[in-house]
């Protein structure tokens, strides 16, 4: 995430209405979506600029279940990135949602 983070100022075209969004996608089957909602579960992301961040797995079942992390916005100018974590535990639960296959 840190290093998406970096990459910011170095995006063409910004900034952008929407906000700078993150989508990690993995194909990984031993992922399921139980496995990464107890794995990211209460953990929080320090950021400067993402607006949103989501995981995205592969087609199971007639859906395909992504995540939306949590975010924290970091201090600008203050924390140099090689300093903050980039991610802390917090206690809060992960989003969990499915988009449906669409029609063909």
């Amino acid at each position: 995430m840190l290093a998406k983070d970096e990459r910011y100022l170095k995006l063409k075209g910004g900034p952008y209405p929407g906000g700078y969004i993150v989508v990690v996608h993995t194909d990984e089957e031993f992922l399921s979506p139980e496995f990464i909602r107890i794995a990211l579960e209460g953990y929080e992301f320090r950021v400067q600029d993402i607006s949103r961040a989501f995981v995205l797995l592969s087609y199971r079942s007639g859906m395909y279940p992504y995540f939306e992390l949590s975010l924290r916005l970091a201090n600008k100018g203050k924390e140099p990135a090689a300093e903050r974590q980039s991610a802390a535990k917090t206690g809060r639960p992960v989003s969990f949602n499915c988009l449906p296959q669409s029609g063909r």
